[in-house]
């Protein structure tokens, strides 16, 4: 069966401008990728160019009895980007959020304890993290506008809860570069409330699960990439998982990738993937590995697709609600069906 080592997590993901790659089971203090030495492999060029490639993302999504959503921030050199989707589970009704900060830099490079927030007065959020003593929140105010209602949240998790946490810093795709993302799980409570409901206005806390990501990488020119985050539950256990596969992926993925299963918090490490879409984005992915475990079938329902264009920098963005169906292999050697779990998938095509 697949292993992958996990080691000795370093202070810093850089030592002296060079990346310490691999994956560690608890998060680096420090998170930045500024001062990277020679990740052009060419003779040293000015600093503002180097960062000028080094992009910051924040995702965390929640999975409620109610409502699945995302809130996604993107960081750039002169500015921040956000973006916030959920769904009512019920109906399938969704609701989508955005908000360009100019000038902005929002996404901390420190994993310890750290917060990103906007103050803007019809798109303002809040979220913090503290590793060390476990605790998590995330608050918005959103206001309404032409065709969406005003609408309030707030999440946190659950007190003196396990987390499940893995750090993955792997080479992108040349090892003078480097692509470093931590993922936490978490047991979360919070409600939604609306004065124009999806179906009816929510005002009692919901029991859910919550994963936060952070990362920081040396984009190239062109990027695409897949991802895949889902939730449920197998014998009375909490099962998240968090697949990826991109245009930026390492040479030797086998060793470096960020595929991994939670199981109670419990993380077993997975191999690379490959997805297929024989039917277009809207029809289903097949993802599987070659190791056997991963066999997953993802059916979307809504996507939700935005597209950016500021000075040199094109995306396009594309983030579907949907079901899976399938199998897991733990790394106790369990086959997990997945049945009707929830998923959010992603789309990303960026192009500097």
């Amino acid at each position: 069966m697949y292993t992958r080592t996990i080691n000795k997590t370093p202070t810093k993901i850089l030592k002296k401008g060079k990346p310490q790659f691999g994956t560690f089971a608890t998060p680096p203090t420090e998170f930045d990728i500024q001062t990277l030495k020679r990740p052009f492999n060419i003779m040293p060029v000015p600093r503002f160019i180097t960062k000028s490639r080094i992009r910051g993302m924040i995702e965390f999504f929640f999975n409620t009895a109610e409502y699945i959503g995302t809130i996604d921030i993107f960081n750039a050199v002169f500015f921040s980007f956000t973006e916030t989707n959920f769904w009512e589970k019920e109906t399938g009704k969704k609701l989508s959020y955005r908000c360009l900060l100019p000038g902005r830099r929002i996404v901390p490079e420190h994993l310890d304890k750290g917060i990103s927030f906007t103050f803007r007065k019809n798109r303002y959020f809040r979220l913090s993290w503290d590793h060390v003593s476990k605790k998590f929140s995330f608050i918005f105010h959103y206001e309404s506008d032409s065709v969406r209602p005003d609408i309030i949240g707030a999440f946190k998790s659950q007190k003196n809860s396990p987390w499940g946490m893995i750090t993955s810093v792997n080479p992108c795709p040349l090892k003078n570069r480097c692509s470093a993302v931590h993922v936490s799980t978490m047991p979360i409570s919070g409600s939604i409330s609306t004065n124009q409901s999806l179906k009816s206005t929510e005002t009692q806390d919901s029991i859910g699960q919550g994963l936060f990501l952070l990362r920081w990488a040396i984009f190239p020119l062109r990027t695409k990439d897949h991802s895949l985050t889902g939730f449920g539950e197998w014998e009375n256990k909490k099962i998240y998982f968090r697949l990826t596969t991109t245009s930026t992926d390492p040479l030797d993925k086998n060793i470096y990738n960020e595929n991994v299963l939670f199981v109670d918090n419990e993380a077993t490490l997975l191999p690379p993937i490959i997805i297929t879409k024989p039917k277009g984005i809207m029809g289903p992915w097949i993802l599987q590995d070659t190791e056997s475990m991963v066999d997953i079938t993802f059916k979307p329902n809504s996507d939700t697709k935005r597209t950016l264009s500021i000075l040199l920098l094109k995306t396009e963005y594309h983030t579907i609600y949907g079901k899976c169906e399938g199998t897991l292999l733990s790394k106790e050697g369990n086959h997990i069906p997945l049945r009707n779990f929830t998923v959010i998938a992603k789309k990303h095509s960026l192009r500097l």
